[in-house]
């Protein structure tokens, strides 16, 4: 009876082993996906990786990782259980140590169950191990040459050099320097090897005074890694003049300035020119003193210091030469004013309005200005469209006659003695009731003067304001 309970124990027992071990989670259920976060570290920087673990089987199941890697190592989490289903993100980091060789490497991140059974094969995190800038502290620049060998600020030169690099092919910031001033920087890239490197148009500041001179060529591989060597180099002093010229034209005037500057290290005469013409000669108005008139130019010599500025302008007025049209007019008219033999005007000297039309009286008048008679004087004046009758012309009759395509008033007169006047007068009715300003044209005399020449004059427009 014994053995029989004995029996049935180790049935039971084998059983449950059975419904255990087939309950288990398997290493085999885990599926896992790498996201490189940076990939590539020099000596003291860090590796570093985002590695995701998925559980696709019916079980929990606890896992634990470590790394094989020389240098400090940051696994989080180190230790953790996935449910079914369940998923992780371990962050790992890999500090690399001073002495790790450069190159492409393979690092082994070991995955174990809480049984000791380890996920196979291994998961790979590969990365690259950069030059530790400490490597380039042997690379040497040699051979220095700046040509010409004087240099001079105006003027750009060209530095030779030599770089010897006995790591690898790298690209860092090449940098040329003047007393500590950096005047050339640029991203070069240097062979493993012997490099011959040429620069050209390589320029000084402007305000380096004559002297020498320390240029200085380096290499920057990092804050605390850079190689340099310099040469001491002769610069001379010079000058060299700068003009901003600007110039403002008008129907008015012309304004003329120069901002002149010396930007170099010694003294110099600066020589400023501008075009002017003869007429603008006579015309100058405020100029800036020291100048001289040649040839069509207007100009200045400065004597300047070393960085120092001056401005000269100057002034044409055009004014006088827009008077002189207005002038030359007057004249004319003063001429022909005083030289005239006859003066003839016309007035308005009476009006009514009535319902629909209009009665005027114009008044011509005409004198002899000269010491002589004036024969076959005739008068014409024209009438506006608008005039229906005329009518009343004084003591001196006229009569209306068609003159082309207008109807004119003429008066007929044989003779004018000397400053005689005759004053002619006429009415007139309009066809409608005219309001506002009226225009009549002027009245035309004709005559002939003491030599028998036939002479015209006219008199002023009639201009009414009828309200």
């Amino acid at each position: 009876m014994a053995s029989k309970w004995i029996f049935v124990m180790l049935v039971f027992a084998v059983s449950l082993f059975s419904i255990l071990s087939s309950a288990h989670a398997d290493l085999s259920d885990i599926k896992y996906s790498i996201n490189v976060i940076n990939g590539e570290a020099a000596p003291g920087d860090k590796l570093e990786y985002n590695v995701t673990f998925r559980n696709d089987g019916t079980e929990p199941i606890k896992l634990s990782l470590n790394v094989l890697f020389t240098g400090v190592t940051d696994i989080t989490p180190g230790s953790f259980t996935l449910k079914p289903s369940g998923e992780e993100v371990v962050h790992v980091s890999l500090t690399v140590k001073s002495t790790q060789k450069p190159g492409d490497i393979f690092v082994k991140l070991f995955v174990f169950d809480d049984k000791g059974n380890q996920l196979q094969p291994p998961i790979y995190l590969q990365g690259k191990i950069l030059p530790s800038p400490r490597m380039f502290e042997n690379v040497g620049i040699s051979n220095i040459v700046v040509e010409p060998s004087t240099l001079n600020p105006a003027n750009p030169f060209r530095i030779t050099f030599v770089v010897d690099n006995p790591v690898k092919n790298v690209t860092v910031p090449l940098k040329i320097l003047a007393d500590g001033t950096t005047i050339y920087e640029e991203n070069y890239f240097i062979e493993e090897g012997s490099n011959q490197v040429s620069i050209e148009n390589v320029s000084l500041p402007q305000d380096m005074y004559a002297g020498n001179h320390t240029i200085t060529v380096e290499l920057v591989f990092s804050d605390d890694v850079v190689v340099s060597n310099n040469i001491n180099a002769p610069v001379t002093s010079y000058h060299k003049c700068v003009v901003e010229e600007t110039s403002k034209v008008s129907i008015f005037g012309k304004h003329y300035e120069a901002k002149v500057k010396n930007v170099g290290t010694e003294e110099a005469t600066c020589l400023v020119s501008s075009d002017l013409s003869g007429v603008e000669k006579l015309l100058l108005g405020k100029v800036t003193e020291g100048y001289t008139t040649e040839g069509g130019k207007i100009k200045w010599e400065l004597n300047m210091s070393p960085f120092s500025e001056a401005t000269v302008q100057y002034d044409v007025n055009y004014v006088p030469l827009l008077i002189i049209p207005f002038i030359i007019v007057g004249a004319i008219y003063a001429a022909w004013y005083f030289t005239r033999k006859v003066s003839i005007s016309k007035e308005l000297v009476d009006y009514k309005r009535h319902p629909g039309f209009m009665d005027l009286k114009i008044q011509v008048r005409i004198r002899n200005l000269t010491g002589n008679v004036l024969k076959h004087v005739k008068i014409y004046d024209p009438l506006p469209a608008f005039i229906k009758e005329v009518r009343d012309y004084g003591t001196i009759p006229g009569e209306v006659k068609k003159k082309g395509k207008e109807k004119v008033v003429t008066w007929e007169i044989d003779s004018l003695n000397p400053k005689e006047e005759r004053v002619l007068s006429y009415k007139v009715r309009t066809s409608i009731e005219v309001l506002g300003s009226v225009n009549f044209k002027p009245a035309k005399v004709e005559y002939r003067d003491e030599k028998g020449e036939k002479k015209i004059d006219y008199s002023n427009i009639l201009s009414i304001e009828i309200e």
